[in-house]
């Protein structure tokens, strides 16, 4: 609503305007951007000072110290950087959570934000998490599937693509079969 209390944007407007389209990044520069920004988000709302904004800060300045180690897991996985952001953010999660239901700050787990462990994990080649969620596979299979099929990219003018392997039934030196076809 605006201030003379007319709505401005319809329910319509608001729901597809709030749909966000998320991008795994697909190399080293992409990624330490994206955590530097996701870091940058988390200490606004947590304040710079917070247990989670300095253990992400602390993070991300080693991941640059050690850049070639994390260009080395992209090279060998372009799903490194959306399952290592997942790991990030399902602890971020986990640490919000149990806070919320914890009645002491001392009952709470801060070693869900010591993110030490993950990054030793990728200077030593141990980090493996198997593969994304559901809905980063999905996405990752719809493009593989767009742009692995060469056919599509070469017969995308032709109204009528061929169906079929592409040989014909027949012997070996192309002489007609039994039904007159080579």
């Amino acid at each position: 609503m605006n201030a003379k209390g007319d709505l401005s944007k319809s329910i319509d407007e608001i729901k597809s305007s709030s749909k966000v389209l998320t991008t795994v990044p697909s190399d080293y520069y992409g990624f330490i951007y994206q955590l530097k920004a996701y870091s940058a988000l988390i200490e606004i709302i947590t304040g710079d000072n917070s247990l989670v904004s300095v253990q992400l800060a602390n993070l991300v300045g080693q991941i640059e110290k050690y850049s070639s180690n994390y260009k080395i897991e992209i090279a060998q996985d372009s799903c490194f950087p959306g399952k290592f952001a997942n790991i990030i953010d399902s602890f971020f999660h986990l640490f919000l959570q149990d806070c919320r239901k914890s009645l002491d700050r001392e009952d709470v787990n801060n070693r869900l934000v010591d993110f030490r462990d993950l990054h030793e994990d990728v200077l030593l080649h141990k980090f493996n998490v198997k593969s994304l969620p559901a809905c980063f596979s999905m996405a990752v299979e719809d493009k593989t599937s767009v742009e692995g099929d060469a056919r599509a990219s070469e017969d995308s003018g032709n109204d009528n693509p061929k169906r079929g392997g592409g040989k014909r039934k027949g012997g070996k030196s192309g002489d007609d079969n039994d039904a007159g076809m080579k």
